[in-house]
């Protein structure tokens, strides 16, 4: 363990999503922000997108934690896209009113969720549906079936439903194909990886919630990690991490961009 050495509290650099170490750019808050107004106003839909490693699990566990703040949801998470559209819909059902669903019909299906939406909105409750992974969505019908759930209101003409698409940039090809759903969607926004500056900024707050500083890692280390990284976080972690087990490993004062060009061809080679 390097902490000891660099007079760390715990590792700063771990893959895993850690609250604690939470870093939010202004395009992260962006969409959180965006996510929240959606849900707050009762809207049809909302896309978030990005490459890998960009954030979008972290916005949407943020968005979570404070959906409390803007009112009363009954939600359903969809994490697998792929087992089919009646196993989703079953799995709405079931997540939305805490009971084994049982359809007969796909005609079933879309009566009995009414029948579920309409009870919990009467409730006090807005229904809320989570799609992660929706660049596995690349059957067309599927998606339309997901939107038809937009389409059901109570008897005021409010929406029922507000459903929430998380996935790669790739996503948005699919969702293209259908004009209808495209005009459900109140809010695109897509997160695009780290800049150099706010790689810096990363870098340091990790340092700083592990309690050490970003004198740790020289600038030269920083620009030399963001050029390999393209400012992807779970890559930024990767090199950060080595890189201070190397500094320790040889004594170093500091990281410095000759090790962290050492990881880097270690990692190519």
């Amino acid at each position: 363990m390097y902490t000891e050495y660099w007079r760390l509290k715990e590792k700063p650099f771990e893959n895993s999503l850690d609250m604690n170490f939470v870093y939010m750019s202004d395009q992260h808050k962006e969409a959180l922000a965006r996510l929240l107004y959606t849900v707050e106003e009762r809207k049809n839909c909302a896309v978030l997108s990005g490459d890998h490693g960009t954030g979008k699990t972290l916005v949407r566990q943020m968005f979570v934690s404070r959906l409390s703040g803007v009112g009363s949801f009954a939600i359903a998470v969809i994490e697998n896209p792929l087992v089919g559209i009646d196993a989703m819909l079953s799995d709405i059902q079931t997540q939305i009113s805490g009971k084994p669903a049982e359809f007969s019909s796909r005609g079933a299906v879309m009566r009995e969720l009414r029948d579920v939406f309409l009870s919990k909105s009467a409730g006090g409750f807005h229904n809320l549906v989570l799609i992660d992974d929706g660049q596995l969505l690349d059957d067309l019908k599927t998606v339309e079936q997901l939107r038809l759930l937009m389409n059901l209101y109570d008897n005021k003409g409010q929406s029922l439903v507000t459903m929430i698409f998380f996935g790669q940039s790739n996503m948005l090809k699919t969702m293209k194909a259908s004009p209808a759903l495209l005009q459900n969607i109140s809010s695109r926004w897509v997160l695009n990886p780290l800049t150099a500056e706010q790689t810096r900024d990363y870098i340091t707050h990790r340092l700083s919630v592990a309690g050490g500083n970003g004198w740790i890692i020289g600038d030269d280390a920083v620009e030399a990690i963001h050029e390999y990284t393209g400012g992807i976080a779970r890559l930024i972690n990767n090199v950060a991490d080595l890189a201070l087990y190397l500094g320790m490993s040889e004594n170093a004062v500091r990281v410095d961009a000759v090790m962290v060009g050492r990881i880097i061809k270690d990692l190519e080679d």
